[in-house]
């Protein structure tokens, strides 16, 4: 991050704060031990709220001089942890052994790069944060109280009162923060100072227990929701929302009663970004922060957003360069031309930070799954560029992948096939059996995510709880999916390619002598290595016969999910990547593409890693043969350039993106990368520590990565070149 002069004195005091930060674990987790033996027999919902009101009221709360939100207090959270805390302490407690036994199940199937897996499913969700806004706690503290009054079901009252309790401790711990800014007036002599903690101590008082009245109380609301009901239900609330279309009303009303300024407000949002880069170190240690702000898309309605607090995003990310809030830019071929050149510009001031979102994608993905539209137009992205509709979805995903390669080797060794059709149908017949294997696994960790930890203050911020009586982790939203990610369509495809080529089209090599070639490594057999990769049609290439072959793959591979979850709703299909390519990749042996054992598998829905010479027109042109609306999750597409300067260099950008939309694509994302640069930054990194490159669905300081991912980074110029 580059400092903003005007922000000098609270990055040293965000700086301080965070380098010595206490989480106070040592006084608060034997408390909370010792509830939890003291209700064990209760219900979930009481320890729950027990636990929650510790936390809330005995955790240390910190009010920064110069810093103009609240909502830092020490609740057992690490500095690198962007929820959780001690609001996981429960679940911590009581999940460790059934999660052992997943990971125990599939050990041996993540060695062999089938399954890569985390304890992450309590991460990458939404807040309804318009209801927060609109209604204020005391709100939905009357909705559930109204809920309540008409229900003779004891389960659910006891659901309704947890929610109540919750609401009354979050508001009770926003007060704190007023208290402590009044107490701190006392002995404060700045007038500047001065008048920033009174106005702290009137908004906090205030909101968000009622509805907001200015943009200062919308902005502080949604940063204290964010953070104080991650910190206390223990869970990963990711994203800020798409703050343009939430806060422009409130922005346009305080400019025309004179409440605010432009520049007033954008020192607003930058201040939002240097937290996130102060509390993550991000100039020294690479820790991913998993916080979105989404921008443009559309309303409820289908309108178009872009406005003012677009403009602000954009130039308060320009001017800060914080590296890891990360920008989600909704577009369509409606949205106004000036909104896309404002999102090309931050990439080509390298600031790989944003990717460009299709609405018309996303939007009738989510509808042809069954979901409504005007809840669709309202999707963010919940940590980095995978989807959950704000407000009104519970999603629990991006904590398992499956690797589509290693799942196909081991159908080839069931041969033998008389045919390509009949290796194909087994092929696809086993992803959709693992993927069942795996759901029979996570289905019991699903079902004792209540009694683990329920969430009675994020099921009041979500839209169907309160409605319905029951909990989220009871599937009490209006929308309740899981989804597990497949990983590597592209060296899966041309995989399925090269085996029909090689031993059915052409029949030079029979299936038993590929597999043996394959186990060797293509020791002895770098000439048909080659041969493979250079000279057969590839997915993603723009070549017509490898496109429809794609999308037939991609089609089928979309209807392996639609399984019904833990929760009683349906598993949805996705390719979410992140960087577990990597991973999946040193488990998996070589493959039918050419690909050598332990090499990376393909990323997302780009070409494959071990080719070249592909043009960004060659790889948008096959993404128009593929339906993306199968898939309910960001299918993410990488395309790497040169640097690109000036004029010339936006229209280029332009052009690609306006080219992506037009062909219907997914999500997508660049890398501009001067690979004599990069290499100079490997060895002299201390005078290249500005370099910023996208890793996946985050963008990092090249020379803070590992020496395996620099080199990983790297290639991919190589291979665009």
């Amino acid at each position: 991050m580059i400092p903003v002069k005007r922000h000098e004195e609270m990055i040293r005091e965000l700086k301080k704060h965070y380098d010595t930060l206490d989480p106070q674990k040592e006084l608060l987790e034997p408390e909370m031990d010792q509830a939890l033996q003291q209700l064990q027999n209760a219900p979930s919902p009481v320890q729950k709220t027990a636990l929650m009101r510790i936390l809330a009221e005995k955790s240390r709360v910190h009010v920064f001089r110069h810093f103009p939100f609240w909502f830092d207090f020490s609740a057992c959270r690490d500095r690198y942890q962007w929820g959780f805390g001690g609001g996981a302490h429960m679940r911590r407690r009581k999940d460790a052994a059934a999660f052992q036994a997943y990971a125990n199940f599939f050990m041996e199937d993540q060695e062999r790069g089938k399954i890569h897996f985390t304890n992450n499913r309590h991460d990458h969700h939404a807040l309804n944060y318009d209801d927060i806004l609109e209604l204020g706690l005391n709100g939905l503290k009357t909705r559930a109280q109204h809920f309540y009054a008409a229900c003779t079901d004891r389960h659910k009252q006891l659901f309704y009162e947890s929610v109540v309790e919750g609401l009354d401790i979050l508001a009770a711990l926003s007060c704190r923060f007023s208290v402590r800014a009044m107490d701190m007036l006392q002995t404060e002599t700045d007038e500047h100072v001065r008048a920033h903690l009174i106005r702290l101590a009137e908004a906090a008082k205030k909101v968000p227990m009622e509805p907001a009245e200015t943009f200062y109380e919308a902005l502080s609301a949604i940063l204290f929701c964010r953070e104080a009901v991650g910190t206390l239900e223990g869970i990963g609330i990711s994203t800020y929302g798409q703050l343009d279309r939430m806060l422009f009303p409130y922005y346009q009303k305080d400019l025309e009663n004179g409440r605010i300024t432009r520049q007033e407000a954008k020192d607003l949002l930058e201040d939002c970004l240097i937290y996130t880069a102060i509390r993550f170190n991000e100039n020294e240690d690479p820790h991913e922060t998993s916080t979105t702000i989404i921008l443009g898309g559309c309303d409820r309605n289908g309108e178009i957003v872009f406005n003012e607090i677009t403009r602000l995003v954009f130039e308060a990310v320009l001017e800060c360069r914080t590296v890891n809030v990360k920008l989600d830019c909704r577009m369509s071929p409606r949205h106004p031309k000036e909104y896309i050149a404002l999102a090309c510009q931050v990439q080509l001031a390298r600031l790989p930070v944003l990717v460009f979102m299709n609405d018309d994608t996303h939007i009738a993905a989510r509808v042809k799954y069954g979901q409504d539209v005007r809840d669709a137009r309202l999707y963010v992205a919940g940590g980095c560029h995978e989807i959950v509709l704000g407000g009104t979805e519970m999603c629990s995903r991006a904590d398992t992948w499956l690797g589509l390669p290693a799942i196909l080797l081991d159908t080839l060794k069931k041969q033998p096939y008389d045919s390509f059709e009949a290796l194909y149908k087994e092929a696809i017949s086993d992803v959709r059996a693992y993927h069942e294997k795996v759901i029979g696994q996570k289905e019991k960790l699903e079902a004792q995510w209540y009694e683990h930890s329920p969430m009675p203050l994020y099921s009041a911020m979500i839209t169907g709880c309160l409605e319905s009586g029951l909990d989220l982790t009871q599937c009490g939203a209006k929308y309740t999916s899981t989804a597990l990610s497949m990983v590597a369509p592209a060296t899966f495809i041309d995989s399925l390619s090269a085996i029909k080529r090689l031993c059915f089209d052409e029949q030079k090599y029979p299936l038993p002598r590929l597999i043996e070639i394959l186990e060797k490594n293509f020791t002895g057999e770098e000439r048909l290595r080659q041969y493979i990769v250079n000279r057969l049609t590839k997915y993603g290439t723009g070549n017509e016969e490898a496109d429809a072959f794609s999308a037939r793959v991609l089609h089928d591979l979309s209807q392996v999910s639609g399984q019904e979850n833990g929760y009683g709703k349906k598993y949805y299909p996705a390719f979410y990547a992140h960087d577990i390519f990597r991973n999946l990749g040193k488990g998996t042996p070589a493959t039918p593409d050419g690909r050598p054992a332990s090499f990376p598998i393909s990323r997302g829905a780009s070409p494959s890693e071990i080719i070249s010479g592909i043009t960004p027109t060659d790889i948008l042109r096959s993404a128009a043969h593929y339906d993306f609306t199968d898939f309910t999750d960001s299918f993410a597409l990488e395309i790497t350039l040169p640097p690109l300067e000036g004029e010339s260099g936006l229209h280029i950008l332009i052009a690609l993106v306006e080219e992506f939309l037009a062909n219907g694509g997914s999500t997508l994302q660049f890398n501009m990368l001067d690979i004599d640069l990069l290499r100079e930054a490997q060895k002299n990194p201390d005078a290249h520590r500005d370099i910023i490159v996208r890793v996946c669905g985050y963008s990092y300081y090249f020379v803070l990565l590992s020496k395996e991912i620099q080199d990983e980074v790297i290639n991919r110029m190589v291979r665009a070149c």
